[in-house]
Order: structure tokens, then C-alpha cells, then sequence
């Protein structure tokens, strides 16, 4: 709500955002990659670790 508040046109930036919405939580800069999720994940206990073992 405060992002909507504090921008140029907030009518449009409602619109625009139902509009294009997103389908994740995550955000479109990061996508699945969005470390607020990751650590949130790994917090949670459901991350998957897949690294190499060396």
C-alpha cells in the first residue's frame, strides 16, 4: 500500500498491478532467485541442498 501512496500516478500503478500481477511470490527483478525467499526457505526447513560435494 505505501509503494501505491507514494507513487507519481497511484491510479495507474493499482491498475497496472492487477493487471500484470505475478504468479510468485517473489518479485520480477529476482524471480526464483529472490533471497528474501531463499533464506525464508532454508528457515522454514524446505530447501533442497543439490550442491557438489568436493
Amino acid at each position: 500500500e505505501r509503494q501505491f501512496a507514494l507513487a507519481l500516478y497511484p491510479e495507474e500503478a493499482r491498475r497496472l498491478k492487477e493487471e500484470r500481477g505475478s504468479k510468485t511470490k517473489a518479485c520480477s527483478m529476482c524471480g526464483p532467485f529472490c533471497p528474501m525467499n531463499l533464506v525464508e526457505a532454508v528457515l522454514k526447513g524446505r530447501a533442497r541442498m543439490e550442491l557438489p560435494v568436493t
